[in-house]
């Protein structure tokens, strides 16, 4: 279908619906509603290019896409899709925007019409244009449960919606007013308070055509709001869909913090031989996991999944219950992905461990799945030291030191927060799988800012994009994002501890050293297996060969000696006397004797012909 380019000839933003002048179509007009515009803003002027579809009325665009005007920027319908309150900034996400930029735009606070306060999943319109570090947002504007910057000051509606789903402002309110409605709204939801609201109820979230008939009544209100916290309880390792809610839950209860005495410090290094123990058992938690259904319904102590067993008992009282027993049911996939993860911190030079082993912090370690990919990827490193692990983790420390037969800290987020790291020597890695997810959002800036006092590389496994870490927690990101098998793995660097750049630079100089020696060994084996394969092709084939002629000779002996056996039964008494006698043979007996006695003379043991 063949994409044209026209002009907006016109456009009625409260009813969603205008025209595009194109000489190339018959009538010259094209129809089109706001929802062809897949998050675009359009206006009388603005050039656009489109397909045309048949309708009973006439030619209809699909597939629109406006394009910039003269200074470079584009007005986009979309959402708040992220926002930082103590850095004043966050993303907006829209699909006309991802087409045009291929990635969220960012912006600041500042650009906010009327200064509304924004919040993750407002409805916004905006303008974006590419910018030094990407593309970057102007004249934000909420809209209020939806209403275009563009709609007529003087439209009186007051339960009109548009075409693409976002009601029209009511005729008086402020932007103050309305988003003071707005909060009061969500602070009743957030309350759990019945969604039968009166007819003249000024709510901004209530669905086109929702009579309060419709509505939702306390019993489904209710059941929603459980499978909210089911979505939002915590530690999902049940690899939830990569959506983009906010799982959160409030930060854990600090525990009692253990004394740090020698007897229970983690063993500050492991050898080889324990690493390889480990690595058998992650091969037979490999073989396991393959039974990925069953796994899971195990892992979550009969629940059909974690984030069930979180919304029925919640993630405190699940793993003070499970928590012994607790095994990741994706632990290989994790694994494998934590190796790719740290494969490009080796090759950046932010890990080495090649005169001392990595000094690894394993947070929410669960029953050591993080450790064993750490010792797996170490082990088939060339001349790597066995690494120095110390786990954490106030719920599952049984399962991890039955499992690892490691100590294991029973430190909280909290306990991180209150510093019980700044005793520690300096940790080169820390880990983080599927818990940095938990925490409120609130609560992340202490937390990592504590984990970066005290870390020199942070790696994050996580089943979604979350959580956004940003400079102002002390962390900046390190390496491209790994993504394995639906598992995020987001490496960062510390701004509090920064690695010295020589010494990064001489760490990633050894690491292509060694991975150019350990592919040069690898190519090398190849070969040499190829050779050696080569060589025992041709063997076999020599020795198949020689078989086979052995066998042809064979057959032509045997048809020899059968011919000669027919021959000699053949022959009459006379011939049989004159034939040995010829031998110098003995010619008495019967005939019978006679033919053996010939037959002997003619062929040997073999059956050759003599």
């Amino acid at each position: 279908m063949a994409q044209l380019t026209g002009r907006v000839k016109s456009f009625n933003a409260a009813s969603g619906w205008g025209f595009i002048q194109c000489s190339t179509v018959d009538g010259g007009d094209v129809f089109f509603m706001q929802q062809d515009l897949n998050g675009f803003v359009a206006s009388k002027g603005d050039k656009i290019t489109f397909t045309v579809t048949k309708s009973d009325k006439g030619p209809r665009a699909a597939n629109c896409q406006v394009l910039p005007k003269a200074d470079g920027s584009q007005a986009f319908l979309g959402e708040v899709k992220s926002y930082n309150a103590v850095e004043g900034s966050g993303f907006l996400s829209s699909p006309a925007s991802t087409q045009v930029f291929g990635k969220d735009v960012l912006f600041k606070s500042s650009l906010v019409a009327n200064g509304i306060v924004v919040e993750e999943g407002a409805k916004v319109q905006f303008k974006a244009a590419m910018g030094e570090k990407g593309p970057e947002a102007s004249e934000v504007q909420v809209m209020d449960a939806g209403k275009a910057m563009d709609l007529p000051a003087d439209d009186a509606s007051t339960d009109r919606t548009s075409s693409a789903g976002y009601p029209a402002m009511k005729e008086g309110k402020t932007p103050a007013k309305q988003e003071s409605a707005r909060k009061a709204n969500q602070a009743e939801k957030r309350a759990g308070k019945a969604m039968d609201l009166p007819a003249d109820d000024d709510s901004t979230d209530l669905k086109e055509g929702k009579t309060p008939a419709k509505r939702q009544g306390p019993d489904k209100e209710s059941a929603r709001k459980a499978n909210q916290g089911k979505e939002k309880a915590g530690k999902a390792m049940g690899l939830p869909a990569d959506d983009d809610s906010t799982d959160r839950i409030p930060p854990a209860e600090p525990a009692v913090k253990d004394k740090k005495t020698p007897a229970n410090r983690p063993t500050q290094g492991l050898s080889k031989q324990s690493a390889g123990k480990a690595n058998q058992g992650s091969e037979a938690a490999r073989k396991a996991n393959k039974e990925s259904a069953a796994n899971a319904h195990s892992a979550a102590g009969g629940f059909d999944s974690l984030r069930e067993a979180y919304g029925a008992i919640g993630p405190d009282a699940y793993y003070q219950s499970h928590g012994t027993d607790y095994r990741n049911p994706h632990e290989s996939i994790l694994i494998e992905g934590l190796s790719q993860g740290l494969t490009e911190l080796e090759d950046a030079g932010l890990v080495d461990g090649s005169s001392v082993g990595l000094h690894v912090l394993d947070l929410g370690c669960g029953s050591g799945e993080a450790s064993l990919g750490v010792m797996q990827w170490t082990d088939a490193r060339r001349d790597r030291q066995p690494p120095s692990i110390t786990a954490a983790d106030p719920y599952t420390f049984d399962a991890f030191q039955e499992r690892m037969g490691l100590p294991c800290h029973r430190w909280s987020f909290q306990d991180v927060v209150d510093g019980v790291l700044e005793d520690e020597p300096p940790f080169d890695v820390v880990i983080a799988a599927f818990c940095l997810h938990l925490p409120d959002k609130s609560y992340l800036q202490p937390l990592l800012s504590a984990l970066a006092r005290a870390c020199r590389v942070l790696v994050v496994a996580s089943p979604h994009k979350r959580p956004v870490i940003v400079p102002s927690y002390g962390w900046e990101e390190a390496v491209p994002e790994v993504l394995h098998e639906r598992v995020h793995i987001r490496c960062y660097k510390s701004l509090e501890r920064p690695l010295d750049k020589a010494a990064v630079r001489a760490a990633a100089a050894r690491a292509a050293v060694a991975k150019a020696a350990a592919e040069r060994e690898a190519a090398e084996a190849a070969a040499a297996a190829e050779a050696a394969a080569a060589e025992e092709a041709a063997a076999a084939a020599g020795a198949a060969a020689a078989e086979e002629e052995q066998r042809e000779e064979e057959a032509i002996e045997k048809e020899a000696a059968e011919k000669l056996v027919e021959e000699t039964k053949g022959m009459k008494l006379g011939v049989l006397r004159e034939a040995l006698a010829e031998r110098g043979l003995d010619i008495s007996g019967k005939r019978d004797e006679l033919a053996a006695r010939l037959l002997a003379a003619r062929v040997n043991k073999d059956g050759s012909r003599i």
